[in-house]
C-alpha cells in the first residue's frame, strides 16, 4: 500500500509538471549602473519573449552571457531561463590599449640594386597609446607620428602610419597599416599583437611583420 502511495504521488506530480502554462524568463543586468534591462516575467510555454538591453549613458552593451549579441532578442519558452545583459562604460575598449609599446620589424626587401632581395631587422620604435576623450577614441604616436584611432569589442583601428626609414642610402617610406588587434582578455594588461607593413622606395618593394608588445 505505501508503495501504491508513493507511485500515485509521483504521478500526481508529474502530471502537475506537465499542466504548468507558464515559465519565468528573468532578465538581468550585470551592472545596474551601467545598463537596464526589459522583458523579464511569465510566458506561456512555446510562445516567444522579447528582452532588451539598455545602456546607460556613456556605456555600451557588450552581448548576453550566453554569447548572443542581439538586442533586443527573441527567445523561445521552452521552461524557466535567466539571462543576463553585460554592459561596459564606452571606454572600456580604449582603456585595454592605452600605454606604450616595444615595436620589433622584420623586413624583406626586393629589387634592391645588386643585392637582389634583402632582410633585416628594424631598429627597435616606441608606440605610445593614449585616449583623447571620454569613449573609445584613441591616438597612436610611433616614430614621431600621431595618427588618430578608435577601439571597439573587434579591436584596435587606426588610421595608417607612414615612417621613413634609410636602407643601403635608399629612403624607403613605410605604411604601418595595424589591422585589427583582439582586445586582451580578462582585463590582461601584457600582449604581443602581429602589424603589418608595406615599403615602396625608388624601385624597392617588400613586406614587413611588426610586432608590438606592451611594455
Amino acid at each position: 500500500m505505501k508503495r501504491l502511495l508513493i507511485f500515485i504521488v509521483a504521478l500526481a506530480t508529474l502530471a502537475l509538471a506537465s499542466c504548468k502554462k507558464e515559465y519565468t524568463i528573468t532578465v538581468k543586468s550585470n551592472n545596474e549602473a551601467l545598463g537596464t534591462v526589459t522583458g523579464g516575467g511569465e510566458y506561456k510555454k512555446g510562445t516567444t519573449a522579447t528582452i532588451g538591453a539598455i545602456p546607460a549613458q556613456g556605456c555600451i552593451f557588450q552581448g548576453w552571457q550566453d554569447g548572443n549579441s542581439d538586442n533586443p532578442r527573441s527567445v523561445e519558452v521552452t521552461g524557466d531561463a535567466t539571462y543576463t545583459a553585460n554592459f561596459v562604460s564606452d571606454s572600456y575598449y580604449a582603456d585595454q590599449f592605452v600605454g606604450e609599446y616595444s615595436v620589433e620589424t622584420d623586413a624583406t626587401f626586393n629589387n634592391i640594386p645588386i643585392v637582389g632581395t634583402y632582410s633585416m631587422d628594424f631598429p627597435t620604435m616606441t608606440a605610445t597609446i593614449v585616449k583623447t576623450g571620454s569613449g573609445n577614441e584613441v591616438e597612436v604616436t610611433m616614430a614621431g607620428q600621431t595618427r588618430p584611432g578608435y577601439a571597439n569589442s573587434t579591436g584596435l583601428h587606426v588610421e595608417p602610419i607612414v615612417v621613413n626609414q634609410t636602407i643601403l642610402t635608399t629612403t624607403v617610406a613605410v605604411t604601418v597599416t595595424f589591422p585589427t588587434i583582439s582586445a586582451p582578455v580578462n582585463g590582461t594588461t601584457s600582449w604581443t599583437s602581429t602589424l603589418s607593413a608595406s615599403f615602396s622606395g625608388v624601385g624597392i618593394n617588400g613586406t614587413a611583420e611588426m610586432t608590438a608588445t606592451k611594455i
